[in-house]
């Protein structure tokens, strides 16, 4: 595989090359033809990974070396090489097609963000290394769907959300609607 390259210091380089290789397994449209260098992130404690052009055909994905779950890490891998495929930069169209065909196929959850973020660093007798938790209990503010009881959370006020708290105050819709059921029955749940 000429056209991935790995950092000396990237510690994921048989998983990556596991994930390559059930990507490939996929069909002639999951071939890799373009470069990518993997490399871990330098700065990040709560950002699992990202993908970014660095010229013609040529990517840099990055890597937490935090992350500690095989589950975790083969997702964002893969997640992160879905990402290096032509018209495939946002989490919409392309991406989500491809994301969809490897959930299926291979039994993986890629999804646009994970549920999980990375926690204080702990000392362990392998070294420091963050645990991941769950994101849930970070979130403050949430959006309710009586319609269906689909709960989103945010860490922050979005205008959105506000509103709807609003409308909710006055007793008037919104003007937004559940995704998962097209109910306009939200309310906003502050859980401050």
């Amino acid at each position: 595989m000429k056209n991935i390259t790995f950092d000396p210091k990237y510690k994921f380089k048989e998983y990556t090359l596991e994930c390559i290789e059930e990507l490939e397994n996929l069909g002639p449209s999951f071939k890799i033809t373009q470069h990518i260098n993997f490399t871990h992130t330098k700065r990040s404690a709560t950002r699992f990974g990202y993908c970014r052009l660095d010229g013609f055909d040529k990517y840099r994905i990055a890597i937490n070396p935090f992350l500690i779950s095989k589950d975790d890490i083969k997702n964002t891998i893969i997640h992160e090489i879905l990402h290096s495929f032509p018209d495939c930069m946002t989490h919409k169209g392309e991406w989500k097609r491809r994301a969809e065909i490897v959930n299926s196929r291979l039994n993986y959850k890629i999804t646009r963000t994970s549920n999980k973020t990375l926690a204080e660093a702990r000392e362990t007798s392998s070294g420091i290394v963050y645990i991941p938790i769950e994101r849930k209990e970070k979130l403050k503010h949430f959006v309710k769907c009586e319609g269906c009881g689909n709960e989103i959370g945010r860490m922050r006020m979005t205008s959105v959300l506000k509103r709807i708290k609003f409308a909710n105050l006055k007793g008037i819709k919104s003007g937004y609607y559940c995704k998962k059921c097209g109910s306009e029955n939200l309310k906003y749940i502050d859980k401050m």
